[in-house]
């Protein structure tokens, strides 16, 4: 069976990061919505950009043209390459706010080019070259003040990270992930509101053809949906009481993965095949949210998770699969596709607050805990904390410090434990209202624990030179 690696938190500052995971075999992206603070940039420091008036509404467009270094291009626990890139991200923020509507609308593309100095030395570092990443996404609120309203949103995004450089086509796990919600909002007073609604979400996962068994790119399908219900009483102008409920269904294109060993190894105890169940997850929390004063915000919540993870959908392909291959599958294939979060590993806690010390320092710390749907194993249960500090240290020069530890467990037919730390530092300069520059230095790290799997270990230090313009 290939091993294949487990790449640590990918770059950005979308508040709904991508958080990639991969198992023995089975390479994985997991959407973390809510899990992880986001990675803030030095440039939310600088002094605030003009816009672009089109009517009532605000376009903001930007262009970032940077270039990098990574020590460890394919995330390899040994035989690092070092390798240098070029990249250009375009992206805009429209916004249109009146008192019957509010539109929040984004839209950006991220071009790297990696710089192949080896020329013909195998392997080709512009394997991973990504060209097809990007992501829109919309959010709009209707009658927002009335007693009666509805909240849409939607988006798409497209996110790939380095799977292994034994590909020379490409060496890049390829995500496609969307997502449409409907909510109607019911204001029976000005401090309370209900809202109730439901989503719709596909994400398809494909691998280059040399890191799957069958040469087939199309990996797994997911598609999902689920019934929302929020309460939110807001007993001080800027702090809530809130309640949060979400019942997930979800079903897999694939409940049992065909995944042999390389040539030469013999399968291991779990065969030759994975089991990947279809399910359903209920997540309730509920806490305080919101700026309790001028300087302190909080967001406190605290819930629990019922999960069902059916190892019959897995039991019944296998039947398939006897059928249709004439082989013998073992029957006893729940050797752990059976699994459920039990106990304490229900437990949802997310503790996060931000501290302003005075117009130009602010400091922030958290807690997280969570329970997600994966599609290598049952599911991940992690604990996340991190911190940071922003500075501005002078009206145009602003700092970023910050730093966040992780403790994975993936339960299921694929069981592991893994620590994944990163430590990050960012300095930007604002040459006038619409350029600016930012340079940076982030290290990541991903380690099994007690090095009983180290397929996916590895450390990356990444440095970067940006110039930011906005107009």
């Amino acid at each position: 069976m290939r091993m294949l690696k487990l790449p640590t938190f990918p770059r950005g500052s979308d508040r709904s990061p991508l958080l990639p995971v991969t198992c023995v075999g089975i390479p994985v992206v997991v959407v973390a919505l809510g899990m992880y603070a986001p990675p803030a940039s030095a440039e939310a420091t600088a002094p605030e950009q003009p816009h672009l008036r089109i009517g009532a509404a605000d376009l903001a467009p930007k262009v970032i043209l940077g270039g990098e270094y990574d020590s460890n291009a394919y995330r390899e626990e040994t035989d690092e390459d070092a390798v240098f890139s070029i990249v250009v991200k375009p992206s805009a923020v429209l916004a249109y706010k009146s008192e019957g509507v509010v539109l929040d609308a984004t839209a950006a593309y991220h071009f790297q080019k990696y710089l192949d100095f080896k020329k013909d030395v195998y392997p080709l570092l512009t394997n991973l070259d990504r060209y097809r990443d990007g992501n829109v996404g919309f959010k709009l609120q209707i009658l927002p003040k009335a007693v009666a309203g509805a909240n849409l949103d939607g988006s798409i995004v497209s996110t790939s990270l380095p799977d292994t450089p034994q590909d020379r086509t490409s060496a890049l796990l390829q995500r496609f992930a969307s997502k449409g919600a409907g909510r109607l909002a019911i204001r029976p007073g000005a401090a309370l509101e209900f809202q109730g609604g439901a989503y719709v979400a596909w994400d398809d996962y494909s691998v280059p053809e040399a890191a799957s068994p069958d040469e087939d790119t199309d990996l797994q399908e997911r598609l999902a949906y689920a019934a929302t219900l929020t309460g939110r009483w807001q007993f001080l102008p800027r702090t809530s009481v809130v309640l949060e409920g979400t019942w997930e269904w979800f079903t897999w294109s694939d409940n049992l993965v065909y995944t042999p060993p390389p040539p030469g190894i013999e399968p291991g105890e779990k065969g030759i095949y994975t089991g990947k169940p279809d399910g359903d997850i209920l997540k309730v929390q509920g806490g305080l949210r919101g700026r309790v004063t001028e300087r302190f915000n909080v967001n406190v919540l605290g819930g629990w998770t019922w999960g069902t993870w059916d190892e019959q959908s897995v039991l019944d392909e296998a039947s398939l699969v006897i059928r249709d291959l004439d082989e013998s599958v073992d029957d006893d294939l729940s050797q752990g596709f059976g699994a459920d979060p039990e106990g304490v590993d229900r437990l949802l806690v997310m503790v996060a607050g931000e501290y302003a010390l005075d117009q130009t320092t602010k400091v922030s710390a958290g807690y997280v805990r969570d329970v997600q749907d994966v599609y290598f194993t049952n599911y991940l249960i992690y604990d996340h904390v991190y911190a940071r500090y922003q500075r501005l240290l002078t009206p145009t020069l602003g700092a970023i410090l910050e730093g966040g530890y992780r403790f994975e467990s993936f339960r299921g037919e694929v069981t592991r434990d893994d620590h994944v730390l990163r430590a990050r530092g960012d300095i930007t300069w604002s040459f006038n209202r619409w350029l600016s520059t930012d340079v940076g230095v982030w290290w990541d790290e991903r380690a099994s624990v007690g090095g009983r799997d180290t397929s996916s270990d590895f450390d990356n230090v990444n440095v970067h030179l940006q110039l930011i313009a906005v107009y």
